[in-house]
């Protein structure tokens, strides 16, 4: 659902001084995101799967992933929702390589939150938050022009990687406000 390569940058880029507040406690949360939306939204979080099959990462996935061009993995893109309302846009790409043994379970999700699996599996690490902000028409969910921040990791199972991509939409911070959060849910 992302059009183009987008640019990602270390957490500590100047770039996040254009965040809110709570907009970098979100980004840099080095937790669960699908535990802080259970957290804000309640019995009313969801996966809503868009697909998930084989296909090709981009250039700037291939890249991290270590991924040759050309080369086949299992790309999954959900929204994370509050009842119907869309909160975050998430992209896994996943080498075929890394979908051996146990890990062969990745491939079959479904509309189950991949967060949920990946912090409860022993042996799971995760390496370093990168960062964008990129225009929203990117996304193909209708915002047009409207910025979309994003983050990214690149986690390990069994020392096999995969990478998740999520980019956080503007009802996500509609939905905190309409709450009268203003610290973010941890």
């Amino acid at each position: 659902m992302v059009n183009s390569n987008v640019s990602w940058h270390d957490k500590r880029t100047h770039v996040l001084r254009q965040a809110t507040p709570v907009l970098r406690q979100w980004l840099l949360d080095d937790g669960s995101l699908t535990r802080r939306l259970i957290q804000l939204c309640g019995h009313d979080f969801n996966v809503q799967l868009l697909g998930a099959c084989r296909g090709r990462a981009r250039h700037d996935e291939r890249r991290v992933l270590s991924v040759r061009d050309g080369e086949q993995a299992h790309v999954r893109e959900v929204y994370l929702c509050s009842g119907s309302l869309p909160l975050v846009y998430a992209r896994t790409v996943i080498p075929l390589s890394t979908l051996q043994g146990a890990a062969r379970r990745l491939a079959h999700m479904g509309e189950r939150p991949l967060g949920a699996l990946l912090f409860s599996s022993k042996g799971m690490r995760r390496a370093g938050i990168q960062v964008s902000r990129l225009s929203g028409s990117l996304l193909q969910h209708d915002l047009s022009d409207e910025l979309v921040w994003g983050r990214r990791s690149v986690f390990y199972l069994t020392d096999k990687p995969l990478i998740v991509s999520e980019y956080f939409l503007p009802s996500l911070f509609e939905l905190i406000a309409s709450k009268g959060i203003s610290e973010g849910v941890r």
